[in-house]
């Protein structure tokens, strides 16, 4: 007689309680914290992320805080160039935040999720480019990848600042790169 093994509520909390632990591990990650909190004294401060700029946003054009990206995603929060990268914060319609990096294209380089004419997205999942994909999670940046390649089409210019992920890398390899995030809105 053969048993089936079914993946149930342990085997789910288990591989959930799994995934947390190695998300608190990498970078660059999402920190979910009021954007405002100062860190502990112990606490080393991470590069702070500043509002968009107006190269950003002239890339981003209509897309705006709360912008719907196809009927899944929407864009939480956008900021200036930061380490040679745009940090975006977006969320499912379920209500899960995931964070996006957005740099110049590199031939060679890592592997993006998505990319947009002379853009590379990657997702922050803490991951070290062999570590599996929240299915909703890329599928989103694929989406933001498409929206941002028509914006592209349309004459959008990269900002000032943007940068290969293999440079910024290069440059500063121990980079703690966080976007703060708050509750969802």
């Amino acid at each position: 007689m053969t048993t089936q093994h079914r993946f149930g509520r342990r085997e789910a909390l288990v591989g959930m309680g799994a995934a947390a632990l190695g998300a608190a591990v990498g970078v660059p990650r999402l920190l979910e914290v009021d954007a405002a909190a100062s860190p502990g004294p112990s606490e080393e401060p991470a590069p702070r992320v500043l509002p968009a700029t107006d190269d950003v946003r002239a890339l981003f054009g209509a897309l705006r805080e709360g912008s719907a990206i196809s009927t899944h995603w929407h864009l939480e929060s956008v900021h200036a160039v930061r380490a040679g990268a745009i940090p975006v914060v977006m969320s499912t319609i379920y209500g899960g935040r995931f964070g996006v990096e957005i740099f110049r294209e590199e031939a060679g380089g890592p592997t993006p999720i998505a990319r947009a004419r002379g853009l590379a997205l990657h997702l922050l999942n803490h991951g070290d480019g062999t570590s599996r994909t929240a299915e909703l999670n890329g599928l989103g940046v694929m989406a933001l990848g498409r929206a941002l390649e028509e914006r592209r089409a349309e004459g959008a210019p990269l900002p000032a600042g943007l940068d290969t992920y293999r440079r910024r890398t290069a440059r500063d390899p121990d980079g703690i790169f966080d976007i703060p995030v708050g509750a969802p809105a």
